[in-house]
């Protein structure tokens, strides 16, 4: 939906008190129309924003990886394929119930003014604050009002479907750790993904304290634990319960605190064409290398960490060599050579 400049008399409608009374018309009017609408805008916000990426990335993802054999594939785009179509046919019908009943509404709203219009006095029409309100009441925009019912129903559902996943995240991470399994955590800092930095920062850390090995950038140490400096950011998680946290350098390598110490592991020296992705990669190659160890994270050393921190930077810079996060990613021995 659109953004418009409002004035500062716009300002102080009454917004909520205006939905409420226009979603009362169009339920009068038609209620069936105004569930159906609702629900294919919701369809399409889930769709398009959830769905969507997550489906496709991972149809991507098991293409790349080869974990499915062909038969998997086709049925997995099929099936993406057709949700699509009942996603577009949804919208289509949406964008149908949306002029058949903005036509009805608007119709139904004038014919309310020009009853309350001759109800009252004459000498009301001689006041110039009474004649400007009719005046505006007898235009009602067509894409206004519908903007107004809706209010932008695709974002408010997108912004529930966001909790919901977050609270199952938290939920999956508790029902692992009681379990028994180890949690790794990556915080990857979108703020274009959150409401604001200070919502990012409360739920990330909450998560960190759950997790046994921690990857963070050096740009996100701040936002995790109020220090700026990587070591100090480091042993502040690892004293939040944190059996090792790894921070990222960029080109300087990675720092890792575990044990009975930190140690910096420097980068290799290659020729960055593409780094995105890089701190996926290093991650990967990260947890590779601890899964070989076979130690729990309680038992991992300063020197073991390093180790683990060693073979995330050789995988890093293999990714960077080339463009595309996934393309990029190499096989394992394309790591071995980098590491020599």
């Amino acid at each position: 939906m659109p953004y418009m400049q409002m004035t500062e008399e716009q300002f102080k409608v009454p917004v909520l008190k205006n939905v409420i009374y226009a979603l009362r018309l169009v339920w009068q009017m038609d209620k069936r129309l105004l569930i159906g609408y609702l629900l294919q805008e919701g369809l399409y916000a889930v769709f398009s924003r959830y769905l969507q990426n997550i489906l496709f990335l991972k149809i991507l993802l098991d293409v790349i990886t080869g974990s499915g054999d062909f038969r998997t594939y086709v049925g997995e785009l099929a099936a993406f394929a057709l949700l699509a179509l009942v996603v577009k046919v949804a919208q289509w019908e949406g964008m149908r119930m949306e002029k058949c009943a903005t036509k009805r509404v608007l119709k139904l709203l004038n014919d309310r003014i020009f009853e309350k219009a001759l109800s009252v006095d004459v000498a009301c029409y001689e006041n110039p604050e009474f004649y400007d309100k009719y005046q505006r009441a007898t235009m009602v925009t067509t894409n206004s009002f519908f903007d107004l019912i809706c209010f932008d129903f695709s974002a408010f559902v997108a912004d529930v479907v966001a909790l919901v996943c977050v609270m199952a995240t938290v939920a999956a991470v508790h029902i692992a750790r009681d379990a028994g399994a180890v949690i790794s955590y990556d915080p990857n800092y979108r703020a274009s993904l959150w409401p604001s930095r200070e919502a990012a920062e409360e739920q990330m850390r909450r998560l960190a304290r759950q997790a046994d090995l921690i990857k963070l950038s050096d740009q996100e140490t701040e936002l995790l634990t109020g220090e700026r400096g990587p070591r100090q950011a480091a042993l502040a998680l690892r004293r939040q319960g944190a059996a090792c946290v790894a921070v990222t350098l960029g080109p300087e390598g990675a720092l890792v605190a575990a044990g009975d110490g930190v140690v910096h592991v420097p980068g290799f020296a290659v020729t960055a064409v593409d780094t995105t992705g890089a701190g996926d990669a290093f991650w990967g190659g990260f947890l590779h290398r601890f899964l070989t160890l076979n130690v729990h994270p309680s038992e991992l050393t300063a020197d073991r960490a390093a180790d683990c921190a060693r073979w995330g930077n050789a995988v890093a810079a293999c990714c960077i060599r080339k463009r595309g996060a996934i393309p990029a990613m190499p096989s394992l021995r394309e790591a071995e050579q980098m590491l020599g």
